[in-house]
């Protein structure tokens, strides 16, 4: 999931936000005065919020911060945490709304043009987020969730040559990031190239160890029919993952292939029984199931 919060409120930041109510203090009101607490209260408790993935409680405590001091400078960041909340939430239009106001305000925000990209791909508005992306990644090269996001929607709409060099730029500068690797991978696959897919997604599973990253890895193995290094891998996937049912579904294809009918049906019928689509299964190993 892109997640994130970039701006729950740091410690300068809220230095600042404390000494300017200082200096203000003695023109404030008593009414005022109380209207600034209950501010950095609501922000207190919808960031405490917002960490623990609780996300309409955090709408609710940014919208009454808002209320409290609609004045603040730091509203944008308020507005923008808003709508990552309400994104979560499927409240997608007004999720929108809450990131377009926060980006009157800082319209070059790498962060706030993400986050309303993805509520526009999700509302499959693809040319729109693509628009935000293209100027998050303007305002900074390397945001790396703009690079994610950007990435997977160009292999979405199948340009795969802009996909390669988004995942290529993940791939250098952040060497930590297994999409980077996956995704090479991945365009490596559509080219054909098996072997440069296979060395990338073992690389991808020493950085993290992820069932679907096994069953792509087993599939490039089997196209590139190096059989005997996927029954090895696909024996460890399946005791690292044994709950994984495209595994099994892989095994099966595996066992077909050296004419080993029974062992296949099993293994097809251990994968549906773990949840894996029928017709899918059907695709990829054909036959009967007793």
């Amino acid at each position: 999931m892109y997640n994130t919060f970039p701006y729950i409120l740091s410690k300068p930041l809220r230095r600042a936000v404390a000494l300017t109510a200082l200096l203000l203090s003695a023109m404030a009101t008593p009414m005022e005065m109380k209207a600034k607490s209950d501010y950095e209260a609501y922000i207190d408790s919808a960031d405490n919020y917002a960490s623990r993935e609780h996300y309409v409680d955090a709408a609710r405590c940014y919208r009454e911060a808002l209320r409290a001091n609609p004045g603040s400078p730091l509203n944008s960041k308020i507005f923008a945490n808003l709508g990552i909340c309400l994104t979560e939430t499927g409240q997608l239009t007004e999720a929108i709304d809450a990131l377009d106001v926060a980006l009157v305000r800082e319209p070059s925000s790498p962060h706030i043009l993400t986050s309303r990209a993805r509520a526009l791909l999700l509302s499959d508005r693809r040319q729109d987020a693509l628009t935000d992306l293209d100027a998050a990644l303007a305002a900074d090269s390397i945001h790396l969730p703009a690079l994610r996001l950007r990435s997977q929607l160009h292999m979405l709409t199948a340009d795969y040559p802009k996909a390669e060099t988004d995942f290529t730029t993940i791939h250098t500068h952040y060497p930590a990031e297994d999409l980077g690797a996956i995704g090479l991978a991945q365009c490596h696959m559509m080219r054909g190239d098996f072997d440069a897919a296979i060395t990338l997604y073992r690389e991808a599973i020493t950085l993290a160890d992820e069932a679907d990253t096994h069953v792509a890895l087993a599939s490039a193995l089997l196209n590139a029919r190096r059989n005997s290094e996927a029954g090895e891998m696909l024996r460890e996937a399946i005791r690292l993952h044994p709950r994984c049912g495209e595994l099994y579904l892989m095994r099966g294809v595996l066992h077909q292939r050296m004419y080993r009918t029974e062992e296949a049906m099993t293994d097809k019928k251990t994968a549906l029984s773990l949840g894996v689509d029928p017709a899918k299964a059907d695709a990829v190993l054909p036959g009967k199931v007793k």
